[in-house]
C-alpha cells in the first residue's frame, strides 16, 4: 500500500539560497535597414547630479551606432575601447595604455575603476598619460557593493572634468575669435573608463552614468552597452546592484520633483520651510502625528486598517495531503 503524506507542498520547492528575481536584458529589435532600435538620449538631468553643460544635451546616439555591430563583432576588438557616448569611452587596460589611440581620439582623462588589492599597482598609463598631458583619476572599490557608493563620485569626476575643459575652451574662443563669428559647438573633453578587462566594474560605471545623467532606463543601458562593446558581462549580481542604483536615481528624482511642485504650490513660505529645514538638518517628511493629525484615530484609521487585513486571504505553503 502506497504511503500517503500526512502534508502536500502547494507550491515548486527548490534547495538553494534565496536570490533576487533575474533581470532579463533582451536584444534590441533591428529595423528594416539592420540597424538596432535603441533609446533615444533625452537632455541632460540637472535636476538630479551635478552641473551640466549644455554641449552634454541630446546629441545623435545613432551616429556611433554601427548596422549590425553585434554580428559583425571581432574577439580582437575585446582589447580596444569602444566610444559609448560621443565623449565616453569603455575599454581595457591596454587600451589605457595604447599611446596612439589615445591621441588618436583625443582622450583628456583617463578613469581606472580598480580593485583594492591591485590599487598600489604602478601600472604603465600614468606614464602614458603623463606624456601626453591626460588627467588620471583612480576608483578603488574591493566589492560590487562598494561600487554602488562610488558611481556618484565617478559620475561627478566625469562632468567636472568636462566641465572644466568646456570652460577653458570657451574663454580661448572668446580671447581669439570675433563676436560676430559662428562657432560651432563641439565637445572638447573626452574621458576613457577602464578596469582590467573593460566588461564589468568600468562598464558599471559606464551605465550608471547613462542613467543618471540621461535618464536611460537599466534595459536600454545595458543594450547600448552591448552594441558598442558586445563582450560587456554583468551577471545576475551585477545587474541587481544596477537596478538598486536605478531605483535610488528615480527616488532622489522623485523628491527633487515633488520639492518643486511644493514650492510652486505654496510661493516662497515653502522655499523658507526646505531652506530652514535644511539648516536645521531635519527631515522634510512629516511625522507619524502630524501625518494623521486630521484622522479621527479611534475610528477611521482602524477601520480603514481593518478593511486592508481582516479579509485578505492567505497563501499556505502545505496543505493536508489525509495521510
Amino acid at each position: 500500500m502506497p504511503h500517503i503524506p500526512n502534508h502536500v507542498a502547494n507550491q515548486a520547492w527548490t534547495y538553494r539560497i534565496p536570490s533576487p528575481p533575474r533581470i532579463p536584458i533582451p536584444h534590441p529589435l533591428l529595423d528594416a535597414s539592420g540597424l538596432p532600435i535603441l533609446a533615444s538620449a533625452q537632455n541632460a538631468d540637472s535636476e538630479y547630479g551635478f552641473e551640466i553643460p549644455h554641449f552634454l544635451n541630446p546629441f545623435r546616439l545613432m551616429d556611433l551606432v554601427k548596422p549590425d555591430n553585434m554580428l559583425n563583432w571581432r574577439y580582437e576588438q575585446r582589447r580596444e575601447a569602444q566610444a559609448i557616448l560621443p565623449f565616453l569611452y569603455l575599454g581595457p587596460l591596454s587600451a589605457a595604455k595604447d599611446f596612439d589611440f589615445l591621441r588618436r581620439e583625443g582622450i583628456t582623462m583617463i578613469m581606472a575603476v580598480r580593485k583594492t588589492s591591485s590599487a598600489q599597482t604602478n601600472f604603465v598609463v600614468s606614464r602614458v598619460a603623463s606624456e601626453l598631458g591626460i588627467s588620471t583619476i583612480s576608483m578603488d572599490v574591493a566589492s560590487y557593493q562598494e561600487l554602488i557608493a562610488a558611481f556618484p563620485r565617478a559620475i561627478e569626476a566625469i562632468n567636472l572634468h568636462l566641465s572644466s575643459i568646456y570652460n577653458q575652451q570657451q574663454i580661448q574662443i572668446a580671447s581669439t575669435t570675433s563676436p560676430y563669428q559662428q562657432v560651432p559647438n563641439s565637445i572638447p573633453g573626452r574621458v576613457l573608463v577602464f578596469c582590467e578587462s573593460g566588461n564589468e566594474r568600468s562598464a558599471a560605471v559606464v551605465a550608471a552614468y547613462m542613467i543618471q545623467v540621461y535618464s536611460f532606463t537599466l534595459v536600454d543601458s545595458l543594450q547600448i552597452l552591448t552594441n558598442q562593446r558586445f563582450c560587456v558581462t554583468f551577471d545576475d549580481n551585477l545587474k541587481t546592484l544596477m537596478h538598486s542604483y536605478e531605483l535610488i536615481v528615480q527616488a532622489k528624482r522623485d523628491v527633487l520633483r515633488g520639492q518643486r511642485a511644493q514650492l510652486q504650490s505654496r510661493g516662497g513660505q515653502a522655499e523658507a520651510d526646505v531652506m530652514e529645514s535644511g539648516r536645521n538638518g531635519k527631515s522634510s517628511k512629516r511625522t507619524l502625528d502630524e501625518t494623521f493629525e486630521d484622522v479621527e484615530m479611534d475610528e477611521g484609521y482602524r477601520q480603514t486598517d481593518r478593511e486592508r487585513f481582516e479579509d485578505r486571504k492567505g497563501n499556505a505553503p502545505f496543505e493536508d495531503g489525509g495521510g
